[in-house]
């Protein structure tokens, strides 16, 4: 009889842990994100401070045609940010990643006069070599050697998604949890000959140089785990669960304000969309197996 008491005992208590924890709502599990890449484009204008080396203030664009490549398609991507390491978070908590510009592509919005000569002014970073063993970008022509552009990330996980902050800096930035020594932003300043527009300007470099340190900082910007229908992250660089909400703009306040690159989808490819979405709601309430 005694057994028997104990026996019920330990199955009720297996039932009551297994009720508790049925109730448990899904948010409360640990989601992981792991090292990945953010893909952005420039959104509008950004610049960059040269007046010390005579040029003043240089409006820029980007320029995502020196990113193309045959192995794979990036989309509007003229900026890649790589993030150092993976996180494991439960909703509500924050953690902080390294944070690296790996790949930059801008140059100035105007033609600058260089000695009576119609110059066009570049600002590049290609890390790729560095890190893949291969140069992934052959047309992001970087001729000098450039310090790393550090800087780093604080993400909050709230139910798959959430917010992030981040800063390249140093003392500048403003959230003294996220300076990093020696962070902010080099990039390799070029000034090429465009005034034959029939050839290729880094065949005609007339001078390059590292760029003053940038400091970038984004505030309160949403991500999310789900991958959009028409993100431009593909092998090798992978998003790793990370994926900042469409529209939102990054380093809004700054001299290089960003927003999530793109791929567009196929045109053939909407008419099916509306199809497609059907049968998942139909596989959801169990009328397709």
């Amino acid at each position: 009889m005694k057994l028997s008491y104990l026996n019920d005992f330990g199955t009720l208590k297996a039932l009551a842990v297994t009720a508790v924890l049925g109730w448990l709502p899904a948010n409360a599990h640990a989601i992981t994100i792991e090292p990945g890449y953010d893909l952005f484009e420039t959104v509008g204008t950004a610049f960059v401070d040269l007046s010390d080396q005579g040029f003043g203030i240089v409006a820029l664009e980007g320029n995502n045609s020196l990113l193309d490549s045959d192995e794979f398609d990036l989309g509007t991507t003229d900026t890649i940010i790589r993030r150092n390491s993976g996180l494991e978070l439960q909703s509500g908590e924050s953690g902080f990643t390294d944070i690296e510009v790996i790949a930059l592509s801008l140059q100035s919005q105007d033609t600058l006069n260089i000695g009576g000569i119609d110059a066009r002014l570049f600002l590049t970073i290609d890390r790729t070599e560095e890190l893949f063993g291969v140069d992934l970008f052959e047309d992001l022509i970087q001729p000098d050697l450039l310090p790393p552009s550090l800087g780093r990330m604080r993400i909050t996980e709230d139910n798959n998604g959430g917010t992030f902050d981040s800063c390249f800096g140093d003392n500048s930035c403003d959230d003294e949890s996220l300076r990093v020594p020696d962070g902010g932003v080099y990039a390799n300043v070029i000034l090429a000959d465009v005034s034959n527009p029939n050839a290729n300007p880094f065949d005609n470099i007339l001078a390059s140089f590292v760029s003053p340190v940038t400091t970038l900082q984004g505030v309160d910007t949403c991500w999310t785990g789900s991958r959009p229908a028409n993100s431009a992250n593909t092998p090798p660089f992978t998003a790793g669960g990370f994926y900042v909400c469409e529209g939102e703009i990054h380093h809004q306040d700054g001299p290089h304000p960003v927003r999530v690159a793109q791929t567009p989808i196929p045109a053939g490819l909407w008419l099916f969309l509306p199809a497609i979405a059907a049968m998942i709601r139909l596989r959801k309430k169990g009328k397709i197996v």
